[in-house]
């Protein structure tokens, strides 16, 4: 079973059994007392799992979700407004939507120029893309150097290239190096 909490906006004083129940209506099933307590235990487990990361983030031992909205890259309490930056803003939502958020250069490429990879580009083109993008991605890692490094993620190293996998990774633990 798939549920989706964003759809239900229960009122502040029902209790997390009362909104499993409304999201069980909600998805056509029926409201048995076992099913209930079973879905219920479940989204307490996440709850309390995604708290417990959250405490694990807060004291510096995991750095803090990258994720973006509308026209925002956030990281922990940070953001950066990308409005008028829209090639780094898809930089940045190629990298966080990739699993892993590593991808290697070709498909780097695809999303972000597409005509790139079209066999009617030319050899020019191409390499012009290929080096286009090596700036994106430092002009990228300034941004999330200012914008993004809070104290959470503060020994962060941002848009790393791993020569020997050929992979762009949008960000690792410089410990870890």
């Amino acid at each position: 079973m798939q549920f989706d909490l964003a759809t239900i906006r229960p009122a502040q004083e029902n209790t997390l059994f009362d909104r499993v129940e409304t999201l069980a209506m909600f998805q056509g099933l029926r409201s048995r007392a076992s099913e209930l307590a079973v879905i219920t235990a479940r989204l307490t487990d996440a709850f309390s799992l995604q708290q417990d990361t959250a405490k694990i983030a807060g004291a510096g031992l995991l750095p803090p979700p990258v994720w973006y909205s509308e026209c925002h890259v956030h990281c922990g309490n940070e953001k950066v407004a990308m409005n008028y930056r829209p090639l780094l803003f898809k930089l940045f939502k190629t990298l966080i939507d990739a699993p892993g958020q590593e991808l290697d250069r070709q498909d780097l490429l695809a999303a972000l120029y597409p005509r790139a990879g079209a066999e009617e580009a030319s050899q020019q083109f191409k390499l012009a893309s290929a080096h286009n993008l090596v700036k994106l991605a430092s002009r990228a890692r300034e941004i999330a150097l200012k914008g993004l490094n809070t104290a959470g993620n503060a020994n962060t190293r941002w848009f790393v290239y791993d020569l020997r996998r050929g992979v762009w990774r949008l960000r690792e633990d410089a410990k870890a190096c």
